[in-house]
């Protein structure tokens, strides 16, 4: 079946020879992100091409995409005047040519600082040398043996002189070697600042066009990189019980593209984008077999293996000071996967990296370069490595180091095991003959299994959040918090308390209809009267009707719940025992306005037919028959107290171990 789809690769093939037989001369033109859709995983970019071309066929270059593009997603709108002929791309390494002139002038005034270093080293030389002659030559004589008085006053007033003032030169030639060393070392810097990230490969794009007529308008190409993605946040801002809740939308957005996104329309989108227009197949269905499992939304087979990140700091070996603007570049095999640069303060962040084994490759002017083998970076986990780097004359090669696991790492680690047929045999829900092959057994010939397929398709439009101003991203792998909005959401108040576990009690937050705030499954941030709460994680698969927040302790209402000894008794009769508890729950407020207050206990419930469970007496409580749940929903008066009762009857065994 032909898949009506447009077919880049093809277009690829052809590449060479329509360019050949057009005889089009590559024109380098301008481009920039003028919008980024970023989703949990990867983003869609848009850059705009500026063009200004004559009629006729030409080659556009347009520079600077990342590396990880998917070449079959990639879409080109154009204007009416001008037609597409064919795509093309390759990879290649930034070229430094821009940055020539300037890092020609470092280099020149770096080799001038080097020449002055060694004339004053050599001078330092000279000034040692006659420091020596002097002290060896401290005495005049006559020329019968006698000592000149006069003369060895003389003499000492000379050598003091003098080898003072030699002291003095080499205190200044020392200093005037650190004044041109600490200059080095500023030109380095400056140096590794122009050329951090430059060792970065990107992706070339070629598209092969023709103009029916002048064109001096823009295209847009669209492309989907991996190295993005974002998270979403919530602030619940609360400032009394009587004023709407203040919920802020934030993102936690990141990217790794290679480029900055400066001053980018920016929008949100749940989950990963829907890119491929190929129409799904599905195969003849035999109840007998097990079905293959739907496919999840991806853009290409990598996703399925999952990423991680890699994380770490740049330090001198010698002096522990972080170094800024060290290359770092992720290899596997002679395949550069990846790059980056440290920050200000030497940190660096790379992800989403598929998982896999690495090679981490670091090189920064004046000091020696080095390579980490062994990098493992695992599925939704962190991998940190610092390394340090010592100064000195930068080699062609790279000093090699094995990469160690930590003692203790960070975010923890993964455990695995194995399950017994005795295992299997305990566990819910299985049938022990469906596992009889394992345990080496052989199955009856009437035996068989169905697979009835029952899980219901639901189609349900996906949350996109639209950032109503310019938003800029860095590509450094960090998180970039951003607020996407603010709502004035009404809720009702409630306090609740389950004295059984915990006689403290919380104020809750109650919205409900909250299927129309569109949020989304992330954590939440909770303050309340201006001052900092806790934190939480918003589950927006719920499906209750009522989202609650709780927002904390309350200790203006006191609880106190205790076993009344008078009225519970106990007694025999036969091989049986028959014991009633008597519990009284006692509520004070001490608060200066009327509160509602929900009070939640329980009645035992018994899975042995031996034990019985009766109740006595629940007063107004709401009884839950197949949980056993009390609830007492109270109003409690200002400066008022209440106390409820509720009673049950245990019948057991007088053999029966009882453990209060």
């Amino acid at each position: 079946m032909k898949k009506l789809s447009v077919c880049f690769v093809l277009c690829s093939i052809l590449w060479t020879a329509t360019c050949s037989a057009a005889q089009a001369d590559t024109i380098e033109v301008e481009s920039s992100i003028s919008a980024v859709n970023v989703f949990f995983q990867g983003a869609r970019i848009t850059r705009a091409v500026s063009l200004n071309l004559s009629t006729g066929r030409h080659v556009l270059l347009v520079r600077g995409l990342p590396l990880d593009l998917d070449p079959n997603l990639i879409k080109v709108n154009t204007p009416s005047r001008l037609k597409i002929l064919a795509v093309s791309h390759k990879v290649r390494i930034p070229s430094q040519k821009s940055m020539g002139t300037e890092l020609a002038i470092l280099e020149e005034k770096k080799t001038t600082l080097e020449d002055e270093i060694e004339w004053l080293k050599a001078k330092k030389q000279i000034f040692d040398e006659e420091e020596a002659l002097l002290t060896q030559n401290t005495e005049l004589k006559k020329a019968d043996g006698e000592k000149h008085t006069l003369g060895v006053r003389e003499a000492a007033d000379f050598y003091r002189e003098r080898l003072t003032e030699i002291a003095k030169l080499k205190f200044d030639n020392t200093m005037d070697i650190r004044k041109a060393q600490k200059q080095i070392k500023q030109i380095n810097a400056k140096v590794n600042s122009l050329l951090a990230g430059t060792k970065v490969p990107q992706t070339e794009l070629l598209l092969f066009v023709e103009a029916s007529s002048i064109v001096s308008e823009k295209l847009d190409v669209e492309y989907f990189t991996k190295a993005a993605g974002w998270e979403p946040l919530y602030d619940f801002r609360f400032d009394a019980v009587n004023k709407p809740l203040e919920l802020v939308y934030n993102a936690n957005v990141y990217q790794f593209t290679g480029e900055d996104w400066n001053e980018v329309d920016l929008s949100l989108t749940e989950g990963l984008p829907k890119q491929k227009a190929e129409l799904p197949e599905f195969d003849r269905w035999y109840i007998t077999r097990k079905p293959s499992p739907k496919p999840k939304a991806s853009i290409s087979n990598e996703n399925q293996t999952g990423s991680g990140t890699l994380k770490g700091t740049l330090t001198d070996a010698e002096t522990g000071e972080p170094l800024p603007f060290v290359n770092i570049i992720l290899q596997q095999g002679n395949k550069q996967v990846t790059g980056s640069a440290t920050d200000f303060d030497g940190n660096y962040t790379i992800k989403p990296i598929p998982s896999g084994v690495y090679d981490v490759l670091v090189s920064y002017v004046g000091y020696n370069a080095k390579k980490v083998e062994g990098v493992r970076i695992s599925s939704n986990k962190i991998t940190f490595t610092n390394i340090e780097l010592y100064s000195g004359v930068q080699l062609e090669t790279f000093e090699v180091v094995e990469y160690t696991v930590p003692l203790i790492q960070k975010d923890g680690g993964s455990s695995g095991g194995s399950v017994s047929v005795n295992g299997l045999r305990r566990m819910p829900g299985r049938n022990l003959s469906s596992y009889a092959q394992i345990a080496g057994g052989t199955k009856s010939s009437s035996y068989f299994k169905l697979f009835i397929d029952e899980s219901p398709s639901i189609s349900s439009p996906r949350i996109s959040y639209s950032v109503d101003y310019k938003y800029s991203v860095p590509s450094s792998g960090e998180d970039r918090l951003l607020t996407i909005k603010t709502e004035k959401v009404p809720v009702a108040f409630l306090y609740r308390a389950i004295p059984k576990v915990d006689t403290d009690v919380y104020l809750l937050a109650r919205i409900t209809d909250w299927g129309n705030l569109q949020l989304l499954s992330g954590k939440s941030t909770i303050y309340f009267q201006g001052a900092y709460s806790g934190e939480s994680t918003l589950d927006a698969e719920s499906v209750k009707d009522t989202l609650e927040i709780a927002l904390g302790r309350d200790e203006n209402i006191l609880l106190e719940r205790r076993l009344n000894q008078d009225l519970s008794k106990e007694q025999s009769f036969g091989s049986k025992v028959k014991r009633e508890l008597h519990w009284e729950i006692e509520v004070r407020s001490n608060k200066s306005h009327p509160v509602m207050l929900e009070l939640i206990d329980q009645v035992p419930l018994s899975d042995n037919r031996n034990v019985n469970v009766e109740i006595i007496d629940i007063g107004d409580a709401k009884s839950e028959n197949d949980s056993g749940k009390l609830t007492w929903e109270l109003r409690l008066e200002p400066n008022s107290s209440q106390q409820l009762d509720f009673s049950y009857e245990l019948k057991y065994p007088e053999s029966a171990l009882v453990y209060n």
